[in-house]
């Protein structure tokens, strides 16, 4: 009677502080939802969209590390969507533009990364910059002009870069590159004003080496590279800012000698200003007259000019116009401006927003309000902080349900892993190994003491195809004899990846005389070491060991459930390993490597498991933690299809891998399925022009999104890049393309195919 209740007994010790802890969470989940007014009370932005037809705000989460984006019907209130974007407690910067049908709102991530969330008016939400733009130096900074964002920054392996955001494309320049500069920068800064109309073109002053200065437009060509024209010493450098601005204006088509801007001295009217004489022209002629005027750049052809009707702006009503410098026309937005009043207009944080085919003119006033008009219609739409608070609230507030428990939970916490933790214990160390694992122990241990212990060769190996817990299953031809007579038997076996077996190895088997079967016997039966996923592996050290082509060796230490793991790999330039990112590692036969970096298990689901046979074999002088790097040419198949990939990988010193050698691999679903449509394409060379990282890796491989330029025809790469040939800027590259969707894939790292 004892024997039988022990195990329900301890189940229930164990039990019952999961009940307790799940209602802990239900309390904490509830409370949560309850406390919405004072969770959104934070809010750091709001934006109108569609025409006026839907708002968008951000409120802070409070972490640090996220927002919330909450996107409703203008008209009505009704929510629409709610989703979490990237950004530190700074919320959104000064630099939001509108482009493509949305809103583009920059804000920076924990590690100081810039997001470029775009939200479009259909409500999708893109990230544009994908954390590979770096702001953690001084003198980085992201900027608005006419529409555009341009960014200012350094990458992690200290080159400097200018790119341009136009039309939701995200189109990057390195600076070193010599097709650019003479030779590379040192220091890299805005011209004071350039990008507040005190200049036709926003300039970066540029340091480069032996103290030479130079300057670099803030918009890009039609080639894609900034112009760039370097001081002469005999030029003084407010006189170089000039001449470098004109020039560039000149060789982008902009009229320097009619620019419109606000002069300073009272009545601080908007006059026409010559950039070439330094000279001022006529006031412009508005409708109505404007005292205190300011003037907002919109697009390449409009500007707002708003201030007051009277020169005492206190005593005067707000008034606008958008006025088409091509055309010479005025728009009078008076009926939305006039809602504001002159100290709204000196608030730091207002801007004014248009596309130049739009008929709606954006207004927004940081966290404190937002507004649209119709230029057409004349139709206004205009929200403050506290109707957007109240709106939240209401579709917040005590929205209790199973569904949101169970996100509550997916959100992770102290108190949901405890929960977890006592849920998984009478699983792991009662249920199982009571009833599960003993079964299986006893039905090994009786097969393998019906036969005798023999000694045999490993003559062949081969993947089957087939998988056990994310390990190959590998068919073996082992030798051996019985009374004299050489026998040959195939067995199958799921190993690790990194197992130290080989072909010409010496292993036991056991063998069945009556039955005439026979069982290989190995380590992992006797040890019990099975390879294991290590998830939210935490980023916590890097070291450096030199370089390797144009890539850095590191070392990457990761901590796990207070354990620690060394991950070596090659970092391609352009791409950065960043301490705190999180990873999921496989651990095999005592080695560490990464399966993913920066992505969430969630995103693991979908993965084929894939047979990779090794076509070529090159062994790289680096060696390090005893592993060595090699780089194989694969051939993986599914079925009766198969790509080709070049891939390097770290193995135990002295593992024997060699041409027909199959190992295991794993790929997204929806990468597989492109990349072997790809594969069918027509092939060619093709030249980089740009390369930009998304921050993630498959195995050690980092996804990058590149455009090629093959025969003045551009083609989009989404692919994982091999980090020992890595891709820069100029590289020529044999592909493989579509001529219909422009998209292609790297077939060769050299242009040789």
């Amino acid at each position: 009677m004892t024997k039988k209740n022990r195990i329900p007994f301890t189940l229930l010790v164990f039990f019952v502080p999961a009940m307790i802890l799940t209602v802990q969470i239900w309390n904490d989940y509830r409370g949560g939802v309850m406390s919405v007014q004072e969770q959104y009370s934070n809010l750091t932005g709001m934006y109108y969209l569609d025409g006026g037809n839907k708002i968008a705000a951000l409120t802070d989460e409070r972490d640090g590390e996220y927002s919330r984006l909450h996107m409703y019907e203008a008209n009505t209130g009704n929510l629409i969507k709610e989703q979490m974007i990237r950004a530190n407690s700074q919320g959104p910067l000064a630099a939001t533009t509108y482009q493509n049908n949305g809103v583009i709102i920059p804000t920076l991530d924990s590690s100081q990364s810039l997001q470029l969330t775009h939200v479009r008016d259909t409500g999708e939400v893109a990230e544009l910059a994908r954390s590979t733009l770096q702001l953690d130096t001084p003198w980085a900074g992201v900027h608005a002009w006419r529409g555009r964002l341009i960014v200012n920054g350094e990458t992690s392996g200290s080159t400097t870069y200018l790119a341009e955001v136009r039309d939701a494309e995200v189109k990057l320049e390195i600076l070193n590159s010599p097709d650019v500069l003479p030779s590379d920068p040192d220091s890299i800064s805005d011209v004071d004003g350039s990008f507040n109309n005190e200049l036709p073109v926003p300039l970066f002053e540029v340091v480069l080496e032996h103290g030479q200065r130079g300057y670099v437009s803030g918009i890009l060509q039609q080639d894609g590279l900034p112009a760039v024209k370097v001081q002469t010493e005999d030029v003084g450098i407010f006189l170089a800012q000039e001449q470098a601005s004109n020039t560039f204006a000149e060789s982008f088509g902009i009229d320097y000698t009619r620019l419109v801007r606000a002069q300073d001295s009272n009545p601080k009217q908007v006059r026409f200003y010559n950039a070439k004489t330094n000279e001022w022209g006529s006031v412009v002629n508005t409708p109505k007259s404007v005292y205190q005027a300011s003037v907002f750049l919109l697009n390449d052809q409009e500007v707002f000019i708003v201030g007051s009707s009277m020169e005492d702006e206190k005593q005067g009503e707000v008034r606008g116009y958008i006025y088409n410098e091509k055309k010479k026309s005025f728009m009078d937005v008076g009926a939305m401006v006039g809602q504001l009043t002159y100290e709204d207009l000196e608030n730091t944080d207002i801007q004014f927003y248009k596309a130049l085919e739009d008929d709606t003119l954006y207004y927004s006033g940081g966290e404190q309000a937002a507004g649209a008009m119709n230029v057409q219609t004349g139709l206004v739409h205009m929200q403050t902080k506290d109707q957007m608070l109240e709106w939240i609230k209401t579709a917040n507030e005590g929205q209790l349900s199973f569904r949101g428990f169970l996100g509550h939970i997916g959100e992770g916490g102290g108190l949901v892993l405890n929960w977890a933790v006592w849920l998984a214990i009478p699983l792991l160390v009662i249920i199982v190994p009571q009833f599960v694992l003993p079964l299986i122990f006893k039905r090994r241990t009786r097969l393998i003491n019906e036969g005798e212990l023999l000694n045999g060769t490993i003559m062949e190996m081969a993947e089957t195809g087939t998988y056990v817990n994310n390990q190959p299953l590998v068919r073996f031809k082992i030798r051996f004899e019985v009374d004299g007579e050489r026998k040959e038997v195939e067995l199958k076996k799921v190993i690790s990846l990194l197992n130290a077996n080989r072909i010409g190895d010496q292993v036991v088997v056991s063998y069945n005389r009556e039955k005439e079967k026979a069982m290989l016997i190995s380590d992992e039966d006797l040890q019990g070491q099975m390879p294991s996923t290590i998830h939210h592996a935490v980023l916590e050290r890097i070291d450096h060991y030199g370089f390797l082509n144009r890539g850095k060796v590191l070392l990457l230490h990761f901590t796990a459930d207070e354990q620690e793991y060394e991950v070596p790999v090659v970092q391609p330039p352009g791409f950065s390993y960043r301490v705190g990112t999180e990873a999921t590692l496989i651990l095999a036969g005592g080695q560490v490597r990464l399966q993913s970096y920066g992505v969430s298990t969630s995103e693991l689901a979908d993965q084929l498991a894939l047979e990779a046979e090794v076509v070529r074999m090159e062994k790289k002088e680096t060696e390090f933690l005893d592993r060595e790097l090699l780089v194989m040419d694969l051939m993986i198949t599914s079925g009766e299809d198969s790509i080709r990939k070049t891939n390097s990988l770290f193995v135990p010193s002295g593992t024997v891998v060699q041409n027909g050698t199959r190992i295991p691999m794993h790929m997204k679903r929806e990468d597989y399925e492109r990349e072997l449509r790809l594969a069918k394409g027509k092939q060619g060379a093709a030249t980089i022009r740009t390369v930009m990282y998304e921050g993630i890796t498959a195995g050690e491989r980092p996804l990058a999104r590149i455009t090629v330029d093959r025969g003045g025809q551009i083609y989009e790469i989404h692919q994982s890049i091999d980090p020992v040939f890595g891709v820069e800027i100029g590289d020529e590259l044999w592909i493989s393309y579509d001529e219909q969707t422009r998209e292609a894939l790297i077939l060769n790292y050299s242009s040789n195919g």
